[in-house]
């Protein structure tokens, strides 16, 4: 028997026309959040806070951890822990066996004495770093030099061409093109959520604007000043 090809055209068109029915309820159902009444009344920011409802804080502000005998080295070790350290270690010693197979290496080159960083040598190469801050100099060769006038106390823990080496390797990368903070992303990730991990702090604001403006006018006015006149 034959069949009419309208009529198997027809029940193909019910079927459709069924499904998409469907469908559509599904989603009407699904979509809950929907609000009939935003597009006839939309939200307006304001920089006015009168008529808000006030959230009470309930959380402990400060720390949220112990620190064990409150010295200046552990609140430091509390920031800087041995996830970031061997993290950082990780990345020096991979781009340094990226430098020392570079094309332009050679038997002469100072990365041919490249000797992998370790997280106990990288602490004295951080404290090394932070003490040249406090006692600057104009050349960073002058710390080695073991005249009464200068300080010799930076040859006692690392020779000098091991510290250049590192600071020459030193690297936070994760190599990501398409992220223009990928150079120091590793630091900046690490520290938000280290600082979400240890201190709670004690309000949020609700204008940010009020938090960063003050006596000294408003930052983001003058950050605005300063892109104008980088720009002209």
């Amino acid at each position: 028997m034959d069949e009419d090809p309208n009529q198997v055209e027809n029940i193909d068109s019910d079927d459709d026309n069924n499904s998409y029915a469907t469908t559509n309820q599904e989603f009407e159902e699904d979509d809950l959040d929907y609000d009939p009444d935003f597009d006839a009344n939309p939200l307006t920011w304001s920089l006015h806070t009168n008529g808000m409802r006030q959230l009470d804080f309930t959380k402990n502000e400060g720390l949220r951890v112990p620190v064990p005998d409150n010295n200046p080295i552990d609140f430091f070790l509390l920031l800087l822990d041995v996830v970031f350290l061997e993290g950082l270690v990780k990345k020096t010693n991979a781009y340094a066996l990226e430098l020392f197979c570079g094309h332009n290496t050679t038997s002469k080159s100072r990365i041919t004495k490249w000797k992998d960083v370790t997280v106990d040598e990288l602490k004295i190469f951080i404290a090394l770093l932070f003490n040249m801050g406090i006692n600057q100099k104009a050349r960073i060769q002058d710390y080695w030099r073991k005249m009464k006038t200068f300080i010799p106390v930076y040859g006692k823990f690392m020779a000098r061409d091991r510290f250049l080496l590192i600071l020459r390797c030193l690297n936070f990368d994760m190599h990501n093109p398409d992220d223009r903070l990928s150079k120091i992303r590793y630091c900046v990730d690490y520290f938000n959520n280290k600082m979400m991990e240890i201190f709670t702090l004690k309000r949020i604001y609700p204008s940010m604007k009020e938090w960063f403006c003050g006596e000294v006018g408003c930052i983001f006015d003058n950050i605005s000043k300063i892109r104008d006149i980088n720009m002209e």
